[in-house]
C-alpha cells in the first residue's frame, strides 16, 4: 500500500494551532497506521505510528528501536545526540538507563510523594484563591501555579525562585513557540541558567542534606559509584521540566475537556469516588505529550512497510490513545471505561514510562476536588490559544467564567 500523503506536515509545530488534529490521525489508523511523513522543512522524513499495539511494540523494543537518538520529532546533531544518550535519562537504553532509573525509582517514592499530599492541597486552595472573587480568569495562570510550586517545593527550591524556574522551563520546554522563547540559543542559554542554578542546589545539598528530592539524587550512587554532575544535572532538569509540564497540561486540558463535556463535571459532583476515573480518562484523550520519538538501528518490518536502519518512527500516544480497536467509543469521555489504565498517556510501553505520573495524578486530583467544592459551575467564554508546539499538547490561553466566590485563605501546613 502507498504512503497516505496528507495535506499537512506532522512534525510541523504549525499544525497544531488549533490543538491536536484527531481527525487526520483518525485517518492514519483507518487507512495508514505506519504512514511515511516527508517534512516540509527540508529534514528528514518520518513514520508515523498511530495504532496502539504498534507503539506498544516499538517503545518496548529497545534494541530495534533506540531511543538513543531521534527522540525528539527535530532531529539533533551527531555530538548533541552522543552528549543525550551519555547524561539524558530519555535520551537512554538499558542497561544504563535500568541503573539510573532504579535511582529515580529509590528517590521519587510514593512515601515522599504522598507526604506533600497537604503541601498540594494548600497550594491548590491558594491558585483558587486568586481568581475566586473576580469570577473569571484565564486558566493557565492557575493551571502553571500549582506544578511549578509543587516540583520545586519537591526538589527543595525556595519559593522566592519560583518565577524564574517557571520562565526557566517555559523557554525550554516551550522554545518552539516565539511568545516563550526566541530561538535556539535562548533555549540553550535558559539550560545554562537552570544548569547553573541546579550545580549550586546540588553543591548546598551533598554538604547539607534535607528531605527533598535533590538531596536524595545529589548523595546517590549506581553500583557503588556516585552518579556524575552531568547525570545529576539532566535528572534535575528533567524532573523541573516534566514535573511542571505534566501536571499544567493535564489540569489544563482537565479544564477544557470538562467545560465541553458538563454532566461529567456534574457526575463528579456527586460521586467524588470517580475522580481518578476522570484523570486517567483525560490522560487518555489528551495527554500532556503528543508523542515520543526512536531511531530504527536495524531494518524492520511492520505491518505492510519496512523500516529502515537510521530512519525516525514517531510514537503518536494521541493516536494510540483513540484507537477504536482498544477503546470503544474512543473520542467521547467516559467516567465508566473498564479498560482506561491501559492508555498509554504516560508513554507507551517499555521503560520510558513517566516517573513523574504518581505526582501529576495526586496534584490534578487534589486540585480539582478543590475546584468541585469552589467552582462548581464554569463556562469557556473566549478563544482557546494553544502552544505553538508538536510534541507539549498545551495552551497559553484557557479562558473561563465562573459565578464569584470567597478566599479561604488557608494555612500552610507544616511538613514533617
Amino acid at each position: 500500500m502507498s504512503s497516505l500523503l496528507l495535506d499537512v506536515d506532522l512534525a510541523d509545530a504549525n499544525t497544531y494551532l488549533q490543538g491536536t488534529p484527531h481527525h487526520l490521525f483518525k485517518q492514519l489508523r483507518a487507512q495508514d497506521p505506519v504512514n511515511w511523513n516527508p517534512r516540509t522543512d527540508g529534514g528528514p522524513g518520518i513514520w508515523n505510528i498511530t495504532k496502539y499495539e504498534d507503539v506498544a511494540k516499538i517503545g518496548r523494543d529497545w534494541q530495534r528501536f533506540t531511543s538513543t537518538r531521534g527522540v525528539p520529532i527535530t532531529r539533533q546533531r551527531p555530538e548533541e545526540e552522543k552528549m543525550s544518550a551519555e547524561t539524558m535519562l530519555i535520551f537512554m537504553d538499558p542497561p544504563r538507563h535500568t541503573r539510573l532509573r532504579g535511582v529515580v525509582n529509590l528517590t521519587f517514592t510514593p512515601k515522599r510523594i504522598a507526604a506533600l499530599e497537604p503541601v498540594i492541597d494548600y497550594h491548590a486552595a491558594c491558585a483558587i484563591d486568586k481568581v475566586i472573587e473576580q469570577g473569571n480568569c484565564n486558566f493557565f495562570d492557575i493551571a502553571a501555579d500549582l506544578p511549578i510550586r509543587m516540583i520545586s517545593e519537591l526538589l527543595g527550591i525556595p519559593d522566592e525562585d519560583h518565577k524564574r524556574v517557571l520562565d526557566w522551563t517555559n523557554r525550554t520546554f516551550g522554545h518552539e513557540d516565539p511568545e516563550y522563547s526566541s530561538g535556539p540559543e535562548d533555549q540553550a542559554l535558559a539550560m545554562q541558567e537552570i544548569f547553573e542554578y541546579g550545580m549550586k542546589l546540588i553543591g548546598d545539598r551533598r554538604k547539607n542534606p534535607g528531605d527533598d528530592l535533590t538531596s536524595a539524587i545529589a548523595n546517590a550512587k549506581i553500583d557503588g559509584e556516585p552518579i556524575t554532575d552531568m547525570e545529576l544535572m539532566f535528572l534535575f532538569f528533567l524532573f523541573l521540566g516534566a514535573g511542571n509540564d505534566t501536571t499544567r497540561t493535564l489540569i489544563l486540558q482537565g479544564v477544557r475537556l470538562f467545560a465541553q463535556n458538563p454532566e461529567v463535571w456534574q457526575t463528579l459532583r456527586r460521586d467524588r469516588s470517580l475522580l481518578p476515573n476522570a484523570i486517567e480518562e483525560i490522560v487518555r484523550l489528551e495527554p500532556s505529550a503528543r508523542g515520543m520519538g526512536r531511531m530504527a538501528t536495524v531494518d524492520v518490518p511492520l505491518r505492510d512497510v519496512t523500516i529502515k536502519a537510521g530512519e525516525q518512527v514517531y510514537l503518536w500516544y494521541v493516536s494510540s490513545n483513540h484507537d477504536e480497536e482498544i477503546f470503544e467509543d474512543a473520542d467521547n469521555f467516559s467516567l465508566y471505561r473498564p479498560n482506561m489504565p491501559k492508555h498509554q498517556g504516560f508513554g507507551g510501553g517499555g521503560p520510558h514510562l513517566c516517573a513523574g505520573a504518581p505526582l501529576a495524578r495526586l496534584q490534578s486530583r487534589l486540585f480539582f476536588n478543590q475546584m468541585l467544592d469552589r467552582i462548581p459551575e464554569f463556562q469557556i467564554n473566549g478563544d482557546i490559544v494553544w502552544a505553538r508546539s508538536i510534541q507539549f499538547n498545551t495552551m497559553k490561553v484557557l479562558p473561563i467564567s465562573f459565578a464569584p466566590g470567597s478566599k479561604i485563605n488557608a494555612s500552610r501546613p507544616v511538613r514533617k
